[in-house]
């Protein structure tokens, strides 16, 4: 619960030396009903919450290959997109992980509020009207993460959406209402987060926050394109850090002339693009950490299909230069390697790795450890 910082340092749940302005408490009640059932249905089963998990895993993985193939024209490309969406090592801790539901929530309402959101632009389907609004709602229920869908919402009114700018506004209005309550009453609940660099909320302090964005959000997306993972980052010096960014910078530039000229013809391309950068911006309240990147990968599994399938249908938005082909075939093979080969690797090794981190993290929190033997010496530096 929020403003128990005090207590949890009492009780041994956090450090000694926690600051007790220190603040982290998550409104998640839909999250928290879905678990309150696991315990209800299947208290002494594990492997029950675990299936629960891949299931709302399987409804995200259906909504979100609907709603790339009412977007994306051809089918194959489509179904790469839905491929890599899929096979993203990103999602297997938000899956793996019970405690992780939050997110898989979060994205299952954000997909289904951008589908009725489409459908009520594109076809005049009035439900949509309610429904995009009411899903968004859900999405926030689900955990934080929701916000980012907005980002998508966004992203849709400024590139896709035909009308006029003054009813795109006004039928955007009902989803920014939504997400502008939400946070007021976030607030007023007395939840929110305020730790340290580990958590930053945006309206602590916003120019600080301005800074975390442009250092988090290359590192953040050079994770999402390539390699290495983003939560690296957090294990490096000051310098190194320094190193880092400024490759993460470069690639990304590198990505960014490459697409030029499939962004400048399609316009399906510039919102998975505007999309994902927007999405970015909320997670970096956070340190990197690559399974927060599941609403980025919405964007950037849409825009990167539509890339590498270009290349393979030699579309006409191809330039005819040499050294364009050559790089464009490059980044191809670094973008398949990354989101194919080394995804399906981490997904061989990581139930190794998570149980590995599991026991030493329960070993370094046991309070049950026999007394030591003998008079001992603490030191505090």
């Amino acid at each position: 619960p929020p403003g128990k910082t005090k207590h949890s340092i009492e009780t041994g749940q956090l450090p000694w030396w926690t600051y007790e302005g220190d603040k982290a408490g998550f409104w998640r009640p839909l999250t928290s009903f879905s678990i309150w059932c696991d315990y209800q249905l299947f208290p002494d089963s594990t492997v029950l919450m675990h299936a629960h998990n891949i299931l709302w895993f399987a409804g995200v993985i259906l909504l979100v290959t609907i709603f790339y193939r009412k977007l994306i024209g051809p089918t194959w490309i489509a179904g790469l997109a839905a491929v890599l969406y899929l096979l993203d090592e990103n999602y297997y801790m938000p899956v793996a992980m019970i405690a992780h539901r939050n997110s898989l929530m979060a994205i299952f309402f954000g997909l289904l509020t951008l589908f009725a959101y489409h459908k009520w632009r594109k076809q005049n389907w009035l439900p949509g009207a309610i429904l995009a609004p009411g899903c968004l709602a859900l999405s926030l229920l689900s955990a934080e993460a929701g916000v980012a869908t907005l980002a998508y919402l966004v992203a849709y009114t400024l590139v896709l959406d035909r009308g006029r700018w003054s009813r795109r506004i006004l039928a955007l209005a009902p989803s920014a209402i939504v997400v502008g309550f939400w946070r007021v009453l976030y607030s007023g609940l007395g939840y929110g987060v305020c730790a340290g660099d580990l958590y930053l909320g945006p309206g602590n302090d916003p120019l600080r926050f301005v800074g975390v964005v442009v250092e988090r959000a290359p590192i953040l997306l050079l994770g999402q394109w390539c390699f290495p993972p983003a939560f690296m980052y957090n294990f490096f010096s000051d310098s190194a850090r320094e190193t880092y960014w400024l490759l993460a910078v470069v690639f990304l530039i590198f990505v960014l002339v490459l697409l030029v000229p499939l962004l400048r013809r399609d316009r399906l391309s510039r919102f998975w693009g505007v999309g994902m950068l927007l999405a970015v911006i909320p997670i970096c309240a956070t340190i990197p950490w690559d399974r927060n990147l599941i609403f980025v990968g919405i964007g950037a599994m849409g825009l990167t299909a539509q890339f590498v399938g270009g290349l393979f249908s030699r579309e006409s938005w191809l330039p005819t230069s040499r050294l364009y082909r050559g790089s464009a075939w490059l980044l191809c093979v670094l973008i398949l390697l990354a989101q194919v080969g080394v995804a399906c690797i981490g997904r061989f090794i990581a139930p190794i790795s998570y149980s590995g981190f599991v026991t030493q993290s329960a070993e370094l929190v046991r309070v049950d450890s026999p007394p030591p033997r003998g008079d001992q010496d603490l030191v505090v530096v």
